[in-house]
């Protein structure tokens, strides 16, 4: 006579997969957008990308896909290095049912941040970033302007400088 005995199946190899993917893929392609955007963009070796042509690749579905699988799968990579760097590191293995639950609750909580934030990326600039935008644009202008106006020689000159961007009433000092 055989008995069956149902054990419960542990998530252990699911979460080891994640693990596993998401260390493969912060390691190929973290350097490169950190070599991309930190390094070559501001040295010169590559034009920098404008405001609209990002908004762009970002909007669409399949990078959007792709951000949000490097994101989830370096969250869930991070969540288990941290579970077992306390549990075995620091041996506060009595403690594994919480860390986990803080660990890979943490990794669903950021997933699903992520996933928020790629969802209600817009599509074009809204008239607001428009004109923050031709600031940034001209604050070069504007650091030059004041840098010639900076002598102070009368009452007059010592006041802030104003500029006025054009379809806003406001003023920025």
């Amino acid at each position: 006579m055989s008995t069956s005995t149902h054990r419960r199946q542990s998530p252990e190899p699911f979460l080891w997969l994640l693990f596993t993917a998401g260390g493969m893929t912060a390691a190929l392609v973290v350097p490169i957008l950190l070599f991309l955007f930190g390094v070559a963009i501001p040295l010169g070796w590559f034009d920098a990308p404008n405001h609209q042509h990002l908004v762009a690749v970002v909007h669409h579905p399949l990078t959007k896909l792709v951000l949000f699988g490097v994101c989830v799968l370096a969250l869930f990579h991070s969540a288990h290095r941290f579970r077992f760097t306390l549990e075995h590191g620091l041996r506060l293995g009595g403690l594994d049912n919480v860390i986990a639950l803080c660990s890979y609750g943490a990794a669903v909580l950021g997933s699903a941040v992520a996933g928020w934030v790629l969802l209600t990326v817009r599509g074009s600039a809204s008239r607001r970033g428009e004109h923050r935008l031709e600031l940034v644009e001209r604050l070069p202008d504007i650091t030059l302007q004041r840098a010639r106006d900076d002598h102070a020689d009368g009452t007059e000159q010592c006041g802030a400088t104003k500029v006025h961007v054009e379809g806003d009433r406001r003023a920025v000092t």
